[in-house]
């Protein structure tokens, strides 16, 4: 099966799209976050950057692994 919008035919392609989406998810999570959390940005960006591109790989090799065809 493959998802002709993300374009995910590979493993490496999925590792690259959800690392991407994880290196986005940092600036659109923590920096409202951190405003909500009254904690200085930088704080919070430094604590969860890696978490977040763990996530974006994991998200990726479970898309690019299990998106791949069968064929």
């Amino acid at each position: 099966m493959k998802v002709d919008a993300l374009g995910i035919d590979s493993l490496r392609k999925g590792v690259l799209i959800g690392v991407g989406v994880g290196v986005l998810t940092i600036p659109f999570g923590c920096e409202p976050f951190a405003l909500l959390i009254g904690q200085p940005v930088l704080q919070v960006l430094s604590f969860s950057t890696i978490p977040h591109l763990v996530w974006g790989l994991g998200l990726g090799v479970v898309a690019g692994y299990g998106l791949r065809s069968s064929a």
